[in-house]
């Protein structure tokens, strides 16, 4: 890249694109009025990003996209940065994160080792099984267990779909001490397929003091099964399936105060105002607020129920 782009002293937001070409910055980057730092297909070696880093004084956020070659990601030094994002990255295999607040790593390749995430109130976690072709069975259950150990004092936690199919499938073939973790506010993302329901099932288990579940039904489609275990017909989505699933969910907690419940596209008016009814009864059995929420539109409203 030309010297001229790494002289801008004045710069706040920066998004790259480098087509994974090699990121080589010159010794000294002036970019102290950098606070948001997007980095797309990028090679990034762990000289040159501790480059970066330690000429932004000011950055608040960072986010890797599809970037390769980083090894060690030392945010120590970034007093400021509360907010890192790594999508569809190999890499990198240790983080030292002691100032992020929010934390999102999606299609991650593990193992990814976590070192002091005091500060860390937030995170969302998805990753696939594809993504661990040299690891055995035992040893994806003990890298994604510590991966949940260390997040055990995390306020909000979210995990997809293929994070909770890759969990389940580990735990079936192999045992490990499972961690308690302090979450109060969890979201998961669910195909409503049973492959996701022991590692759902694991996770309330071992969250006794979430108070807030928020079920995120994904769209059709979305999130190949690993293993077809049971399948479901979305565009005729009964309302009893939905009522069953929150039900089997309630039994494993003792301190919910809310669930939220979001359809996608699922069902139509009559059957989401079935689906209150039903819900109702539940939310008076098990003393839980429940809120539904679907995207189908009558008349230009969305449907929301509370």
């Amino acid at each position: 890249m030309p010297e001229f782009f790494y002289n801008n002293s004045s710069v706040e937001q920066l998004s790259l694109e480098l087509h994974f070409s090699p990121m080589i910055p010159i010794c000294y980057v002036p970019w102290t009025s950098l606070k948001k730092l997007s980095l797309s297909s990028c090679k990034l070696s762990d000289e040159c990003t501790a480059t970066i880093l330690s000429c932004c004084p000011i950055l608040e956020s960072v986010t890797l996209d599809s970037c390769d070659q980083l090894n060690v990601l030392d945010l120590s030094k970034s007093q400021h940065l509360t907010t890192l994002e790594i999508d569809r990255s190999l890499g990198p295999t240790q983080i030292v994160p002691p100032y992020i607040r929010y934390l999102s790593l999606t299609n991650f390749k593990l193992p990814c080792t976590l070192v002091d995430v005091s500060s860390l109130t937030a995170a969302i976690l998805e990753t696939s099984l594809c993504l661990f072709k040299n690891l055995k069975s035992e040893d994806i259950l003990v890298v994604l267990l510590k991966m949940l150990e260390k997040l055990r004092d995390v306020e909000k936690l979210t995990f997809s779909a293929k994070f909770l199919q890759t969990l389940s499938l580990a735990l079936a073939l192999g045992r490990c001490p499972f961690p308690s973790v302090k979450v109060n506010d969890l979201t998961l993302e669910t195909t409503l397929s049973s492959v996701e329901f022991p590692g759902i099932e694991k996770l309330l288990q071992n969250s006794p003091g979430v108070k807030k579940l928020t079920l995120h039904v994904m769209e059709p489609g979305t999130v190949p099964l690993l293993i077809p275990i049971m399948n479901i017909d979305y565009q005729n989505l009964e309302s009893e399936h939905v009522v069953s699933f929150i039900k089997v969910l309630l039994k494993f907690t003792k301190t919910l105060e809310k669930v939220v419940v979001r359809l996608a596209c699922y069902i139509d008016g009559r059957g989401f105002e079935e689906l209150l009814g039903m819900v109702s009864m539940l939310s008076h059995e098990y003393n839980v607020s429940i809120v539904l929420s679907s995207t189908c539109r009558i008349r230009g409203r969305s449907l929301e129920c509370y």
